[in-house]
């Protein structure tokens, strides 16, 4: 376990030393929260306080299951890149050689803002109908943080 600066009791399970520095990670949840911040706020900072207690999994190994693509549809078999545990637990799956922007690391930390607004679930089925809370904006978020994370060579 490594704590991530900048945060106050935020760790990460690393499974190899050479992957996803501590720095680099921080960087990539600061810079999530900045853009959240922006185009969703978080005036109470209750975000802000979740960040600051995460526990991020970078395990390797593959999970299955049943999930929910973005558009919403089930999928009984899927092979997960990541999960959101709870509120302040996600896993991760790394991607070997490959950059943070091409994890779903960002995709987690929505989930985990979204759980952290509604108290409940991180809206599992994404755009579905099912459950609540993602929007389009949410998706694009994704894509404007990866980017920023990837022109930087995270």
């Amino acid at each position: 376990m490594i704590k991530l600066p900048l945060f106050h009791q935020t760790w990460q399970i690393v499974h190899s030393c050479d992957q996803y520095r501590r720095e680099p990670v921080a960087i990539a949840v600061s810079l999530f929260y900045s853009e959240w911040q922006s185009k969703f706020g978080d005036s109470s900072n209750r975000l802000r306080r979740t960040l600051d207690k995460l526990l991020i999994d970078w395990a390797p190994r593959d999970k299955k299951g049943r999930a929910f693509d973005i558009s919403g549809n089930s999928v009984y078999d899927a092979s997960f890149g990541g999960l959101t545990l709870t509120p302040t637990m996600i896993w991760v799956k790394p991607r070997s050689g490959r950059p943070i922007c091409e994890t779903s690391l960002v995709h987690e930390l929505v989930h985990v803002g979204i759980w952290n607004l509604k108290g409940s679930n991180g809206d599992p089925d994404h755009l579905g109908k099912k459950f609540a809370g993602w929007t389009v904006e949410h998706s694009a978020l994704i894509q404007r943080v990866n980017d920023k994370l990837c022109s930087l060579g995270i």
